[in-house]
């Protein structure tokens, strides 16, 4: 699970490619990705191969950070290949909208986006500017400075309730899966009961995550570069 610049490396640590490049040897794979208002804005290549695994982008129609839009086209255009992937948006909630740090609206002037960006990778990695067909700088003109973070308790509330419900179905899921192989390989009802009684422990690390964001991002007040 990650946020805003961490979310944008959960949702394409999804990728095959990157997975195969950086991730475990074998075929170790995360559970599930979930991500709090990425950019969506740069077209990698093969970034429509994706794991089987769950992909869920949360995301406020009112970001003005990173624009829903891009990420809209990328979910639909992964879900056409039949790709577990889905949008969940909240109408109104701005960027950073799970961090009540932020209840009074923030403009953050000196904050640069890229969200006038088109950008695609190239070769050797390297990412380019569509409208100019050059390396994208931070310097183009498609780049903009001064977005909004604000809190929204409505979309916060719901957005914890979402990830809480969808975390058990996989969390779930995931011992079920294992009761069956345990069972079939004879291992003893008292670890699969152990296992089965996993999940109370995991629902409060999830817990602790969310507390400990909230307090990462009252304490950096919304350090620009580290949004994650």
């Amino acid at each position: 699970m990650g946020f805003s610049h961490g979310g944008q490396s959960t949702l394409y640590s999804s990728m095959t490619r990157f997975r195969k490049a950086y991730g475990p040897t074998g075929e170790q794979e995360f559970a599930a990705h979930i991500t709090f208002y990425p950019a969506c804005v740069t077209k990698y290549r093969g970034d429509d191969q994706v794991t089987a695994r769950p992909i869920r982008v949360l995301h406020g129609t009112a970001d003005d950070y990173n624009p829903i839009a891009p990420c809209r086209a990328y979910v639909e255009r992964v879900s056409k290949l039949g790709k577990d992937i889905r949008l969940v948006e909240y109408p109104d909630a701005s960027h950073v909208f799970d961090a009540p740090a932020f209840k009074e609206p923030r403009k953050v002037t000196a904050a640069p986006t890229t969200a006038r960006c088109v950008l695609a990778e190239g070769d050797n990695g390297a990412i380019m500017n569509e409208e100019t067909k050059q390396p994208f700088s931070y310097g183009d003109a498609c780049v903009v400075k001064g977005p909004t973070v604000a809190y929204n308790e409505a979309a916060s509330n719901q957005a914890r309730v979402y990830v809480r419900t969808f975390m058990k179905e996989v969390l779930w899921a995931a011992m079920l899966n294992r009761w069956v192989i345990t069972s079939t390989l004879g291992v003893s009802t008292k670890a699969t009961t152990e296992l089965a009684f996993g999940y109370p422990r995991k629902s409060r690390q999830l817990d602790l995550v969310w507390s400990l964001r909230s307090d990462l991002v009252s304490a950096q007040n919304f350090s620009i570069g580290n949004d994650d």
